[in-house]
Protein backbone atom coordinates (compact mmCIF):
# COMPACT_ATOMS: atom_id res chain seq x y z
CA UNK A 1 0.00 0.00 0.00
CA UNK A 2 1.17 3.58 -0.55
CA UNK A 3 0.27 6.73 -2.25
CA UNK A 4 -2.74 7.70 -3.19
CA UNK A 5 -4.16 4.14 -1.69
CA UNK A 6 -7.79 4.23 -0.50
CA UNK A 7 -9.00 3.34 2.76
CA UNK A 8 -12.86 3.04 4.06
CA UNK A 9 -14.36 3.08 7.61
CA UNK A 10 -17.11 0.78 7.70
CA UNK A 11 -18.73 1.78 10.46
CA UNK A 12 -19.12 5.67 8.92
CA UNK A 13 -17.98 5.03 5.42
CA UNK A 14 -15.19 8.30 5.81
CA UNK A 15 -12.67 7.67 3.02
CA UNK A 16 -9.56 8.45 2.89
CA UNK A 17 -6.36 9.06 0.34
CA UNK A 18 -2.79 8.39 1.51
CA UNK A 19 -1.00 11.53 0.26
CA UNK A 20 2.45 10.31 1.86
CA UNK A 21 2.75 6.33 3.18
CA UNK A 22 3.82 6.39 6.66
CA UNK A 23 4.23 3.32 9.47
CA UNK A 24 1.43 3.85 11.39
CA UNK A 25 -2.18 2.27 10.86
CA UNK A 26 -5.65 4.10 9.69
CA UNK A 27 -8.07 3.90 12.01
CA UNK A 28 -11.83 5.43 12.30
CA UNK A 29 -14.41 4.85 15.06
CA UNK A 30 -12.31 3.08 16.80
CA UNK A 31 -11.47 0.21 14.21
CA UNK A 32 -8.93 -0.48 11.50
CA UNK A 33 -9.92 1.19 8.46
CA UNK A 34 -10.33 -1.33 5.49
CA UNK A 35 -7.86 -0.87 2.21
CA UNK A 36 -9.76 -0.45 -0.97
CA UNK A 37 -7.51 -2.36 -3.15
CA UNK A 38 -7.59 -1.81 -6.74
CA UNK A 39 -9.58 -4.32 -8.91
CA UNK A 40 -8.92 -4.37 -12.95
CA UNK A 41 -11.03 -6.99 -13.93
CA UNK A 42 -14.01 -9.07 -12.23
CA UNK A 43 -17.98 -9.77 -13.02
CA UNK A 44 -18.67 -5.77 -12.23
CA UNK A 45 -15.70 -4.70 -13.95
CA UNK A 46 -18.02 -3.64 -17.42
CA UNK A 47 -19.80 -0.40 -15.68
CA UNK A 48 -16.79 0.34 -13.19
CA UNK A 49 -13.58 -0.06 -15.00
CA UNK A 50 -12.04 3.12 -16.67
CA UNK A 51 -11.69 3.65 -20.26
CA UNK A 52 -9.08 5.73 -21.53
CA UNK A 53 -8.88 7.21 -24.89
CA UNK A 54 -6.42 10.02 -25.96
CA UNK A 55 -7.71 12.90 -27.54
CA UNK A 56 -6.28 15.95 -29.12
CA UNK A 57 -5.73 17.94 -25.70
CA UNK A 58 -4.32 14.68 -23.95
CA UNK A 59 -6.84 12.06 -22.57
CA UNK A 60 -10.97 11.18 -21.41
CA UNK A 61 -11.60 8.45 -19.34
CA UNK A 62 -15.16 7.17 -18.47
CA UNK A 63 -16.24 4.76 -16.56
CA UNK A 64 -17.52 1.31 -17.99
CA UNK A 65 -18.29 0.04 -21.74
CA UNK A 66 -21.55 0.32 -20.19
CA UNK A 67 -23.14 3.48 -18.36
CA UNK A 68 -22.96 2.83 -14.45
CA UNK A 69 -25.91 3.59 -12.18
CA UNK A 70 -26.13 7.52 -11.02
CA UNK A 71 -28.50 7.12 -8.64
CA UNK A 72 -28.25 8.36 -4.48
CA UNK A 73 -27.60 4.95 -3.31
CA UNK A 74 -25.38 3.30 -5.85
CA UNK A 75 -22.94 5.78 -8.11
CA UNK A 76 -19.26 6.67 -9.20
CA UNK A 77 -17.91 9.22 -6.27
CA UNK A 78 -14.93 9.60 -8.30
CA UNK A 79 -12.20 9.20 -10.94
CA UNK A 80 -8.59 10.10 -10.86
CA UNK A 81 -5.74 10.53 -12.71
CA UNK A 82 -1.81 9.97 -11.59
CA UNK A 83 0.97 10.05 -12.98
CA UNK A 84 4.83 10.36 -11.37
CA UNK A 85 4.26 14.08 -10.34
CA UNK A 86 0.49 14.76 -10.87
CA UNK A 87 -3.19 13.64 -9.42
CA UNK A 88 -6.28 14.93 -10.95
CA UNK A 89 -9.19 13.54 -9.13
CA UNK A 90 -13.03 15.00 -9.90
CA UNK A 91 -16.07 14.17 -7.72
CA UNK A 92 -19.61 13.15 -8.87
CA UNK A 93 -23.06 13.14 -7.43
CA UNK A 94 -25.99 11.18 -8.41
CA UNK A 95 -27.42 11.70 -11.89
CA UNK A 96 -24.07 13.17 -13.62
CA UNK A 97 -21.93 11.56 -16.45
CA UNK A 98 -18.79 9.92 -14.25
CA UNK A 99 -16.21 11.08 -17.02
CA UNK A 100 -12.92 13.36 -16.71
CA UNK A 101 -10.36 14.83 -19.45
CA UNK A 102 -7.30 15.44 -18.51
CA UNK A 103 -3.64 16.93 -20.26
CA UNK A 104 -1.12 14.14 -20.97
CA UNK A 105 2.12 14.68 -18.68
CA UNK A 106 3.30 11.33 -18.87
CA UNK A 107 2.99 7.99 -20.41
CA UNK A 108 2.55 6.09 -17.46
CA UNK A 109 -0.74 7.28 -16.10
CA UNK A 110 -3.17 5.00 -14.08
CA UNK A 111 -6.84 5.97 -13.35
CA UNK A 112 -9.17 5.23 -10.81
CA UNK A 113 -12.67 5.05 -10.30
CA UNK A 114 -14.79 4.93 -7.29
CA UNK A 115 -18.01 2.96 -6.76
CA UNK A 116 -19.95 3.36 -3.38
CA UNK A 117 -21.08 -0.39 -3.64
CA UNK A 118 -18.24 -2.48 -5.42
CA UNK A 119 -14.94 -0.35 -4.61
CA UNK A 120 -12.03 1.04 -6.93
CA UNK A 121 -11.23 0.11 -10.62
CA UNK A 122 -7.95 0.69 -12.29
CA UNK A 123 -6.88 1.67 -15.76
CA UNK A 124 -3.18 1.90 -16.74
CA UNK A 125 -2.71 4.19 -20.18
Amino acid sequence: MGKNCVFQCDICGNLVSVLRPGKGKLECCGEKMFWLKPKSGDPASEKHLPFIKETDSGFEAKTGKHPHPMVKSHYIGFLQAVDEKNELRHFFRPGENPKLKFAKTSDKMKVSSYCLIHGVYESKV
